[in-house]
This record gives structure tokens, sequence and C-alpha cells, in this order.
């Protein structure tokens, strides 16, 4: 999973996550892939997000990057109104957003 998510972090720009992933994941490179995805791989990396979500990966300002970009995820999947609730999540972790 922290592989899938590593590559989920890097497409989304979560730079800070995709380092803290990068160090539980050694040997995994850091390198930027191209922001075309499939619904299949968007929804790969909503799941890897929601997976690390549950298990206390992030928290702090990461957690609203992550908040952030399963809002994004969600919107390119045609879910309005399961962005707008992680948007909302977003912008009361960090309202100056």
């Amino acid at each position: 999973i922290r592989a899938a998510l590593l590559a989920a972090c890097l497409t989304l720009g979560a730079a800070p996550a995709a380092a803290q992933v990068a160090h539980a994941v050694p040997g995994v490179p850091l390198e930027m892939e191209p922001n075309t995805c499939d619904r299949a791989c968007l929804e790969g990396k909503l799941e890897a997000y929601l997976q690390a979500m549950s298990g206390g990966l992030y928290d702090g300002d990461e957690l609203f990057v992550t908040y952030k970009n399963v809002g994004n995820i969600l919107l390119r999947l045609g879910d309005t109104n399961g962005a707008e609730e992680y948007y909302n999540k977003a912008y009361t972790r960090h309202p100056k957003y």
C-alpha cells in the first residue's frame, strides 16, 4: 500500500506526504509521474489515501493536503458531494486557504 500511496502523493503534488512515505519505502524513487490517470487509477489513489488516513499516517498540515487531494480525486471521479465534503474538511483545518 505504501508504494501505491507514494505514487498517489507524487502524482497529486503532495510532496511532504510523498517524502514521508518514501522514507518508509526504501528504494522507491522520488520521480514525478504525469498527471494522466484513468478512472481505475484514480480509484486506486483514492483507496490508498483513505487507507493511509485510517491508519493515522497523516496529521497536521499533511492532513490538510490529504483532504484537499482526496477532494480533487473525488471531483475528477464526478463525485461533487464527496469532493465538497473533503474540501470542507481541508478548509476546517486551514481556513486561510
